[in-house]
């Protein structure tokens, strides 16, 4: 009896073992934080609701507060040397904007304020996330897991876009940013 049971022990063993992984799978790779890097050199991709969203209203949030902390907190990073796309949107709006906004770059790192891991995982699998607790823990998310190894007070990173993609029936106002303006950023909505 003992040999039937090893002869279909390994009879299964070896029928799991010759069945070929997936040549796609990244199952083994690490996800790892950039190290060793300095200024410009870690592209970060962050989104969340937009500041001035209904949904973000009906929850009591002070938007106009919001909207500047979130502003703030993008300038930050880009003063502390990173380079960073905001994209702001609600369940209103197709998740694929995510990997198109993501297709094509090398991200460091990336940010979800309050939804969409999943677009991350499928669009930049490898790239490590963060998740800022407020409005205002944005760029401390970041820095604290990619520190630079080098002051960047006077090589500061970019201002890849800042978009916020909203129906105009759910959204106060809307900001779209593509030229890399750090005062258009800090100037507010509609600047």
């Amino acid at each position: 009896m003992n040999s039937i049971k090893n002869i279909a022990f390994f009879g299964l063993m070896g029928g799991a073992l010759a069945i070929p992984k997936p040549a796609t799978s990244q199952s083994h790779l690490k996800i790892n934080y950039p190290a060793d890097v300095g200024c410009g050199e870690v592209n970060v991709f962050y989104t969340g609701f937009p500041a001035h969203h209904q949904m973000v209203i009906d929850q009591g949030y002070n938007v106009t507060a919001v909207d500047i902390s979130l502003r703030n907190e993008a300038a930050n990073l880009i003063k502390a040397g990173f380079n960073v796309y905001v994209l702001f949107q609600g369940p209103d709006q197709p998740v694929s904007n995510i990997a198109d906004r993501m297709a094509g770059t090398q991200w460091g790192i990336d940010a979800v304020g309050w939804d969409n891991l999943h677009q991350y995982r499928e669009s930049a699998p490898l790239t490590p996330t963060v998740f800022n607790w407020g409005p205002d823990t944005l760029s401390e998310s970041i820095t604290r897991r990619v520190p630079l190894n080098e002051d960047c007070t006077n090589k500061p990173g970019k201002l890849l876009a800042y978009e916020e993609i909203c129906d105009p029936t759910l959204c106060e106002k809307i900001t779209v940013i593509t030229n890399g303006s750090l005062e258009d950023l800090l100037k507010g909505p509609n600047a």
